[in-house]
């Protein structure tokens, strides 16, 4: 990995993996190699092979105890290919009977696992297909014994799509009064119930109920469809508005998807702070303006386009990503042959690739603040301002870009940008490019990383990394995927 300051040989990495096949840059968009130097490290050849689909995607469990199962969505030849599956349930408004044909999303994911659960569904995964159409609905999928797959029954993914218009500033009377015709009608999954009994205590939908999709499915697959959660006043709100959210499900798959959104558009959450969980995502298209692909989870982007919308008013500069990966997960977000691109609104140089999502904290030991930062304890929970949490420390966030274009709207001086800009904000971070980092900024804030239970790698892992990219001069190069 090149650095200015520190060079990285291959033993870093497992050295006998397959190597990857090279993708070709694209002859529609003028493109140059990228400046190298300290803000911009580079993975050497060998290095990068550690990145490849089968190594990232193929464990998933607690940090110090992964459990590997060489999982390969691209082996599933159903969702990747060209031939629609038997459906056991379909949404058509049109044609609804409540049986197998229903009018709304919600509705067929109800059924299908109360058919699960009555035994009177034994196939291995359920298929439901939705005709085309704009469903204004919230959909939750439930945890249960069989995977489930949404197939959007469209000739292009936007002609099905599932939205709405809902932000952390909805409360929970608002909510109730919009989603209680669905959710608290007779036959609702009992984890459908409990997830929107919660959205509807007080406070409770702003922290974390703005969700279009909500999925819980372990092996859940969304195809040939779009999910939008776009607020209405688009340019002069700023707050979290999720289109898709796993949380918790390992193994999901997103083939030839749509999500829209500005901030917060794609959330991938794990169990618990110290473990992951897998997301692949292929063919798709992903927008937004502010740490639109976030999470701790382990997440796959291959031959995809990931747009940048924006800015909104008031707004100067965008991020695209914000991992919050664990210390001790040795992946985070991994992009393959995609393409960073923007609409016409965006501002050249003002968007980062990533900012380490430093999760949770009360207080930073990284900045310039006056007052005290201490660290709390394995377990201790912060009660108020000048505390933070080991849990966000070892929040440290990963991300690597591979073979992929890059816009003219990222800062290809320095992509990778500090969690909040000013080192006098209590939240403050660096960006931090390895482990290295990790131990050095900890040593220089008073804190010895070895009394604090941490081992130094060496070499260091890369956290924050490209390989192969090319920056191109324009601002947007459509990618042409479906």
């Amino acid at each position: 990995m090149t650095r200015t300051r520190v060079a990285f040989g291959a033993a870093a990495v497992a050295l006998a993996l397959a190597a990857f096949g090279c993708a070709a840059p694209r002859d529609d968009c003028p493109s140059v190699t990228p400046r190298v130097g300290a803000q911009r490290p580079q993975l050497d050849a060998a290095q990068a092979r550690a990145y490849s689909r089968e190594r990232v995607l193929g464990a998933a469990g607690r940090a110090g105890d992964l459990q590997r199962d060489g999982w390969d969505p691209l082996a599933d030849t159903v969702i990747t290919g060209e031939r629609l599956p038997a459906f056991q349930y379909r949404v058509d408004p049109a044609w609804a009977d409540g049986r197998t044909v229903f009018a709304t999303v919600q509705a067929a994911v109800n059924r299908a696992h109360t058919d699960i659960g009555a035994g009177a569904q034994r196939a291995p995964r359920i298929y439901i297909g939705i005709a085309p159409g704009r469903y204004r609905e919230l959909v939750f999928v439930p945890t249960g014994p069989v995977p489930i797959t949404l197939w959007g029954l469209g000739r292009l993914p936007h002609e099905v799509t599932i939205e709405e218009d809902l932000d952390a500033g909805v409360g929970a009377a608002d909510y109730r009064r919009r989603f209680a015709r669905v959710y608290e009608a007779p036959g609702v999954h009992p984890e459908v119930a409990a997830f929107y009994r919660e959205c509807i205590r007080e406070d409770a939908a702003s922290r974390s109920c703005m969700n279009v999709m909500w999925v819980r499915n372990d092996g859940f697959q969304l195809r040939h469809l779009a999910v939008a959660n776009v607020p209405g006043q688009t340019r002069q709100r700023h707050q979290q508005a999720v289109a898709f959210r796993s949380e918790g499900a390992d193994r999901v798959h997103l083939e030839q998807v749509q999500l829209h959104g500005l901030q917060d558009t794609l959330y991938l959450r794990t169990p618990t702070p110290d473990s992951t969980v897998r997301s692949f995502v292929h063919r798709s298209l992903i927008e937004g303006d502010v740490d639109f692909i976030y999470g701790a989870g382990t997440a796959y982007f291959l031959r995809s386009e990931i747009r940048f919308v924006g800015p909104r008013r008031g707004q100067t500069h965008g991020w695209v990503a914000a991992p919050s990966t664990h210390l001790r997960i040795p992946y985070g977000f991994v992009f393959e042959d995609c393409d960073f691109s923007a609409d016409g609104n965006a501002l050249p140089g003002r968007v980062a690739l990533a900012r380490q999502w430093f999760t949770g904290a009360g207080c930073s030991p990284y900045g310039s603040q006056a007052t005290a930062c201490t660290l709390l304890g394995a377990g201790q929970s912060a009660s108020g301002p000048g505390q933070v949490r080991r849990a966000s420390i070892e929040a440290v966030g990963k991300m690597v870009v591979l073979r992929s274009r890059i816009g003219a709207h990222i800062d290809t001086a320095q992509p990778w940008a500090p969690w909040q800009t000013d080192p006098a904000h209590r939240a403050y971070r660096p960006a931090q490019f390895d482990g290295d980092d990790f131990w050095t900024r900890l040593a220089s804030a008073g804190l010895d990383p070895a009394a604090l239970g941490y081992a130094r790698a060496t070499p260091a892992q890369p956290w924050l990394a490209e390989f192969g990219n090319r920056d191109s001069s324009a601002l947007s190069c459509p990618s042409g995927r479906p």
